[in-house]
């Protein structure tokens, strides 16, 4: 089990993989006929039954595409440990739904491989692995994506006839973990947060690298410093240019996330702020943050969880790289403050990671006593809530 979940440890803390479009749907018919008087008269129409939906197939492991929405983004896959025929007697699955990460851009073929050898850890565990491919990146619409495929993959959402293959995935609704990274990973504390509260009870909640209070000046500004013991060298990985771009991502997501438009100017305006020698916040971003007073106005939801909603029925586990340069770290630390009780041990800092959480500041190269713990940290809670 432990070497189980060292490697599931290692392959989720990676961006997910994204999926494309699919479609599904039936038909009815009805009829009219002529009496020996000649007479045109309405007969009852033909009841047809209707048909299965495009994606299902029970001699499947993986049904992939589902659409659970009207919009072409809206698809979600399911992974099974065998086709589902084969598990007809198995009791009911735990599952993990897995809220991927990647910002706005296309997934690399390495992070496509992470994901494939992370289902496979899962599916060995006899967990059901959801993934959701969202609409567009709004977060009032990702994140009502969330708890649409999630009720549909459960089998309590989606329409009457989809509902009779959804039930067939047995996927239990009291024993559900969550995985988001980076932005999935914020994506996955606003659905905990949700109000009113998501109708599928959530046991175990697992954050990576997850951003947090883009009201803060600190989140455009915070950048990790030069420790002992570590390989980050803040002269390469801290120059202008990069902390530019690292600057203008971070503005790019909140201001669309929020809903608010992006300046054009804003990419060549923070850079030439970083190449004069500014280190504080850069004049746009300040402009941004006061436009940002009207942003839940504009979002329809909040897109700061500064008072995060604590369940006890939660196993929580929040993991973030010292040396995070696209989402700083000092934020989440706040927010770990705000959302655990003293003492517990639930927020894993590793050491000597950045956003990847790979150990790549590391002088043997991993970070494993960080990845130990989680791993630890992780068996417990998945003992505890009786997820397997």
């Amino acid at each position: 089990m432990k070497r189980h979940i060292n490697l599931f440890i290692f392959v989720v803390f990676s961006a997910l993989l994204v999926f494309a479009l699919a479609a599904c749907g039936g038909n009815d018919n009805s009829n009219t006929n002529k009496n020996s008087g000649g007479k045109t008269e309405d007969t009852p129409p033909v009841v047809v039954p209707e048909e299965a939906p495009v994606w299902w197939k029970e001699s499947n492991a993986v049904f992939a595409n589902i659409p659970y929405g009207t919009d072409p983004e809206q698809t979600l896959t399911i992974t099974f440990e065998k086709p589902l025929n084969e598990l007809a007697n198995k009791d009911k699955f735990s599952s993990v739904v897995i809220l991927s990460g990647g910002g706005f851009e296309a997934d690399t073929a390495e992070v496509k491989k992470l994901i494939a050898d992370a289902k496979q850890e899962l599916t060995k565990q006899h967990f059901a692995v959801i993934e959701i491919n969202f609409r567009s990146k709004k977060l009032s619409n990702m994140l009502a994506d969330v708890h649409t495929a999630i009720s549909f993959a459960m089998g309590t959402g989606g329409t009457a006839n989809e509902k009779k293959y959804t039930k067939n995935f047995k996927i239990d609704t009291a024993r559900q973990g969550i995985l988001g990274y980076s932005v999935g990973g914020y994506l996955a504390l606003q659905y905990v947060s949700s109000t009113p509260a998501p109708n599928i009870p959530i046991k175990l909640l697992m954050v990576d690298s997850a951003f947090c209070d883009v009201s803060s000046e600190e989140f455009y500004t915070a950048f990790p410093a030069e420790a002992e013991g570590s390989t980050f060298d803040a002269a390469s990985e801290l120059t202008a240019a990069k902390k530019a771009q690292a600057v203008y991502n971070r503005y790019f997501l909140a201001a669309t996330l929020a809903g608010i438009a992006v300046d054009e100017g804003a990419e060549q305006s923070i850079l030439n702020y970083y190449n004069n020698g500014g280190d504080a916040l850069p004049p746009v971003i300040g402009d941004f943050l006061g436009d940002y007073k009207n942003a839940n106005a504009l979002s329809g939801v909040s897109i700061d969880p500064s008072s995060p909603v604590r369940d006890a029925n939660i196993g929580y586990i929040i993991c973030h790289g010292t040396y995070d340069t696209v989402f700083p770290v000092a934020p989440m630390r706040t927010l770990s403050g705000k959302l655990f009780n003293s003492g517990e041990q639930s927020f894993v800092e590793f050491l000597y990671s950045g956003h990847s959480l790979n150990g790549e500041y590391a002088p043997t190269g991993n970070d494993q006593e960080s990845t130990d713990k989680a791993a630890d940290l992780l068996g417990n809670l998945v003992t505890a809530k009786k997820l397997i």
